[in-house]
């Protein structure tokens, strides 16, 4: 697997349609974990996932190494597009279903392989945020897997949102320290 700083880093400078398929080899399954997680619905992260390599594309002139890591950034990207996907979803929603009217669902599950990609990826992301403390941890998992807001954190955990966010920033560098020391191995 290539590594994915300097590719984002060599699209940034050059749009190359070969380096953005490595980019996306190198990233879609860590990607596409962040997107189900916050979705909880394969055909919505993957088109999310896809909305948010276009947004990669268009937007990579905008990637500064020095003030993210690349993984960090696309994170950023993918995060927002699920949220954003949730929410529009949310409004399509009627609440007012008959479950005896839905039709049954055909199993869309990915294949082995990817299952276990997003297997291995999500047992490195749990050992790393179990080096974090209790709080720290809940703070990242309900912000960057179930999209809620600070505010929304702080009012479930009855603390104070200065506190939440700085819970946040503070534990951010360790989790991507750790992550990246796995992804190094």
């Amino acid at each position: 697997m290539q590594e994915i700083q300097p590719l984002l880093i060599s699209l940034s400078q050059e749009q190359d349609m070969q380096v953005f398929k490595s980019l996306y080899t190198a990233a879609r399954v860590r990607l596409f974990s962040v997107c189900l997680r916050i979705l909880k619905n394969q055909q919505l992260a993957e088109d999310a996932l896809q909305d948010s390599f276009l947004k990669v594309w268009q937007k990579a002139d905008q990637f500064d190494p020095s003030k993210a890591n690349a993984m960090t950034w696309l994170s950023r990207i993918v995060r927002n597009q699920a949220i954003d996907t949730l929410r529009k979803q949310d409004k399509l929603v009627d609440h007012n279903i008959d479950p005896d009217e839905v039709p049954e669902m055909i199993d869309t599950s990915p294949g082995q392989v990817s299952q276990l990609e997003v297997i291995e990826a999500n047992a490195k992301l749990q050992n790393c945020l179990a080096t974090l403390k209790e709080e720290q941890a809940h703070c990242l998992m309900a912000s960057y897997f179930h999209g809620q807001t600070a505010q929304q954190i702080a009012d479930k955990m009855q603390r104070p949102v200065s506190t939440v966010k700085s819970w946040m920033a503070r534990s951010m560098p360790l989790l991507r320290k750790c992550l990246e020391n796995w992804y190094e191995r």
